[in-house]
This record gives structure tokens, C-alpha cells and sequence, in this order.
């Protein structure tokens, strides 16, 4: 708990981070069944003094399962530069590699355009358009200006005006049962609920997946009041649980240590 409020702590300040929450669960509990001396019952066929038996369980403490993302969006900051995108809803940014395969989804929306008109993500990917192709922008230097409308729509324009379309960006959303995990570098991979890797599904931007804002950067949606907090409650359980143990060590000295 204290890795990842340290990990979301440090991340305050990176764009489009996800906060992360560590979720625990129960380990193996072994059941117990004792007989309770103070409460006799009388049997209804022999009549005779019973005692009632006590159901009880004995358990063994809890694990880490494992890390769930936040999915609140963080605050968004107007930088006016053409490259920079931010999602306003759910989606998420696709990325590929060179080759066009499969390289992660982000939030984080800082692109910049390479020598060869590819918009790259700061992993090294490169944004996809909704074909799952490197989305490409001219470099030469009679363009004036990128264009990236809300509905995903990329355009430059040249001279006199004259408008070129580039494509469609699409974005990701995670269907049901499915969850994003880190990848490193700022973007997440998807899994379903066997923990296999899978390949979203693609939606174009919308009221459903979110619309791209132009010339914004998403920040992060790590709060730092509320991981704070986070951290004392983790150490105070662990103190808890640590007084607990040396009073049961206590215990146990005081009763080897005792005479008849």
C-alpha cells in the first residue's frame, strides 16, 4: 500500500497519470468447531445436559490481489501547442510501433512530430489513426497548421487556406470485465478477467468514448491530500499490527514464565 501511494505520489505532476489503488483480499480461513461449556441444552430424545456446539473461523490474514486504476479524468491545461490532445471522457489514446502492431493505450496526450511526420508518444509509439495505421502529418514547410477536431477528425492546412485530410484518430474504452494495467512510460495494456492481454475495441470519439480537445494536456488525477491520508491509515494498520504481535508475544512470555 505504502509502494503504491509512494508511486502516485511521485507521479503528481505527470500528464495523464492514473492513480493507482492496491485491493486486498482475505487468505484461506480454517474452520473451527469448539464446544461451548457455558450454554448446556437439554437433548429432546435423551434428555440428558448437552453442550452447544460454536461455529468459529480462524483467519490467516489478507494479500495484495492486486492494483486497480483509477479512471476519474484529471485537470485539464491549455497549452496551444497543435500537437498536444487530450480525451474528455473515457477513451483512450492508441499507440503502435513502427511496424504497426499494438504498442499500448494512454491518456497521455503530448505528442510530437518526428522526422518522418509521425506524431510519437514520449514510450517512442506512435499515435494510431482508426485503422490502426502511424497517423502521419506533412512536414513540409508550407503547412501551416494541424488541425485535430473533437470528433477525431485530423486536417493541415496549406496554402491559400486549402485544407488536407490526414484521417481518424479512434479511441479505446475498456469493455466489460476487462481492466488496463501498466505498461511503463505512461501508457497501460488491457486485460480481461483471466489476466490474458487483449486488443480493445475501437470507437470513434463521441459522447460514448470522449471527445479530443486540441492544444490541451490532461494532468494528473492523483490527489495529493487524499494519498496522504492514504499513507497514515497504511502506516497506523501497520502499527496496529505490530502492537498486535508484541502483545501476543507478551503473552506467551508471561505464560511460560508462570509457577504453580
Amino acid at each position: 500500500m505504502l509502494d503504491v501511494t509512494a508511486h502516485n505520489v511521485s507521479n503528481v505532476n505527470t500528464v495523464g497519470y492514473r492513480s493507482g489503488r492496491v485491493d486486498f483480499e482475505d487468505l484461506a480461513y480454517a474452520g473451527l468447531v469448539e464446544l461451548d461449556r457455558g450454554a448446556p441444552l437439554r437433548g429432546a430424545a435423551t434428555g440428558g445436559i448437552e453442550s452447544a456446539p460454536v461455529h468459529a473461523a480462524r483467519g490467516h490474514g489478507v494479500r495484495p490481489e492486486g492494483v486497480s486504476l483509477s479512471e476519474e479524468s484529471g485537470p485539464m491545461s491549455r497549452t496551444d501547442v497543435p500537437t498536444d490532445l487530450a480525451v474528455e471522457g473515457e477513451g483512450y489514446f492508441v499507440l503502435v510501433d513502427g511496424a504497426g502492431e499494438p504498442a499500448g493505450y494512454t491518456r497521455d496526450g503530448a505528442f510530437r512530430v518526428d522526422a518522418d511526420g509521425a506524431l510519437v508518444h514520449g514510450s517512442g509509439a506512435f499515435l494510431a489513426d482508426g485503422a490502426g495505421e502511424v497517423l502521419r502529418v506533412p512536414i513540409d514547410e508550407e503547412v501551416n497548421t494541424l488541425l485535430v477536431d473533437a470528433d477525431g477528425a485530423v486536417s493541415v492546412v496549406g496554402p491559400g487556406d486549402a485544407t488536407e485530410a490526414l484521417g481518424e484518430l479512434a479511441l479505446m474504452v475498456p469493455g466489460d470485465g476487462e481492466r488496463l494495467v501498466r505498461g511503463g512510460a505512461n501508457t497501460h495494456f488491457l486485460v480481461d478477467e483471466a489476466g490474458a492481454f487483449v486488443e480493445g475495441a475501437l470507437r470513434a470519439p463521441g459522447e460514448d468514448s470522449g471527445v479530443i480537445r486540441q492544444g490541451f494536456l490532461e494532468g494528473s488525477n492523483a490527489d495529493l491530500a487524499w494519498e496522504m491520508s492514504r499513507m497514515i491509515l497504511a502506516q497506523r494498520a501497520f502499527q496496529l499490527n505490530a502492537r498486535s504481535l508484541q502483545t501476543a508475544d507478551d503473552m506467551f512470555e508471561m505464560a511460560n514464565h508462570m509457577r504453580r
